[in-house]
């Protein structure tokens, strides 16, 4: 939602479908975002979009990329494609290298409450109360 939301916002309006929203999580038995997957990610952000004019990659657990693996994301961080929205999640932004921080935007978000989360449960997802 918060990538559909900024893709509204930020890259001129309209729809981002599911075939242009990439999710990229740590793998392995290390658990890092090794320097292939970023070259994956970064070779799938310079593609065209799918169905959209516009495309969103979300990078979850950021914080797990290695030195080589954030060092090699730089360049596309500077100077994304056109219409490419690049998010990255973390928990702890103090372990994100500077220069990633550098060229980047914060948005910190807190959690929410009980009677919030079942707000959005029962209306936006059509979960029961009980459910909820």
């Amino acid at each position: 939602l918060f990538a559909q939301s900024l893709a509204k916002k930020w890259l001129g309006g309209g729809q981002l479908f599911a075939s242009d929203l990439h999710q990229f999580s740590p793998e392995g038995k290390s658990g890092m975002h090794s320097i292939q997957a970023v070259r994956r990610l970064i070779e799938e952000v310079n593609l065209a979009p799918f169905s959209a004019g516009k495309k969103a990659f979300i990078i979850d657990d950021a914080e797990r990329m290695l030195p080589t693996s954030a060092n090699a994301l730089l360049k596309t961080l500077e100077e994304p494609p056109k219409n490419t929205l690049i998010i990255l999640v973390t928990s702890a932004p103090e372990r994100l290298l500077a220069t990633i921080v550098s060229r980047s935007q914060t948005v910190r978000f807190c959690p929410l409450s009980e009677p919030e989360v079942e707000q959005v449960l029962t209306s936006k997802l059509a979960v029961s109360a009980d459910q909820a």
